[in-house]
């Protein structure tokens, strides 16, 4: 409920004056996936790419840290020691001078900590994952062994990485969610996200399912009788971009 709020404020600040930007993740921030979404197996995918699709379907200017678009997670290191990032280090020590709980400190690291951001970018299946020869700063994911680099998403067309150059591509064939206005729906779910965009003679409900359970709604503001699915993350067979909506 607090992302949509803070969001729909945002857009309606820059509605009429500005241009707004539009991001999850940064390197102060822990990856989106993890932190937004949910990084399980079950989930990982989804949520990487219904992420996607929410900063690509907003008004304003998406930026993408590195490996969001191949879904990249917290790295959740176990040890200090694997840290490099200085404010980790130094409220660890502050912690562990004061006689505090320091296996919670870390607990709470694995979900907020800024190196979960900074690990290698996960280009393939090879020694550190492709990015470099030598010992890296960080040490590298080890779930890029299963799946989550570039080399293996490259060629599968449902990947997370082939899913996010579809919705760009989305975005650029529609100047609606681009420059859109946008208005929301079922405020008050707290399950679904949905939005219109319009612009000119295009019309666009986005519909981002934020929990891990099914949901059906009803939006009365729209006849989906007369609309055409655009893309989805939901149904393989439905990714694909429709001109005509």
């Amino acid at each position: 409920m607090n992302l949509k709020k803070i969001f729909s404020e945002w857009d309606t600040i820059f509605a009429k004056k500005g241009w707004g930007s539009l991001y999850l993740n940064n390197h102060d921030f822990p990856r989106s996936v993890s932190r937004w979404g949910n990084d399980s197996k079950m989930h990982w995918q989804n949520s990487a790419t219904l992420l996607q699709t929410f900063l690509l379907s907003m008004r304003g200017t998406p930026y993408f840290l590195y490996g969001e678009e191949i879904g990249m997670t917290n790295i959740k290191f176990d040890r200090i020691t694997d840290y490099q990032d200085i404010n980790t280090r130094t409220r660890y020590n502050g912690i562990k001078k004061a006689g505090g709980d320091l296996e919670a400190f870390l607990k709470d690291e694995k979900r907020a900590g800024r190196d979960n951001s900074r690990t290698p970018m996960q280009w393939d299946t090879k020694l550190n994952s492709g990015f470099s020869e030598g010992k890296t700063w960080l040490n590298v994911n080890e779930n890029f062994k299963e799946g989550i680099n570039v080399a293996e998403q490259e060629p599968e067309k449902d990947s997370v990485l082939n899913y996010f150059r579809s919705m760009v591509q989305v975005r650029k064939n529609h100047l609606a969610l681009v420059y859109g206005d946008y208005r929301i729906l079922l405020a008050d779910n707290e399950q679904i996200y949905a939005y219109l965009r319009t612009w000119e003679n295009e019309r666009f409900v986005v519909l981002l399912n934020f929990s891990t359970k099914r949901s059906s709604v009803t939006v009365d503001e729209v006849d989906f009788d007369k609309a055409h699915l655009i893309i989805s993350n939901d149904d393989a067979e439905n990714n694909k971009t429709d001109n005509n909506f």
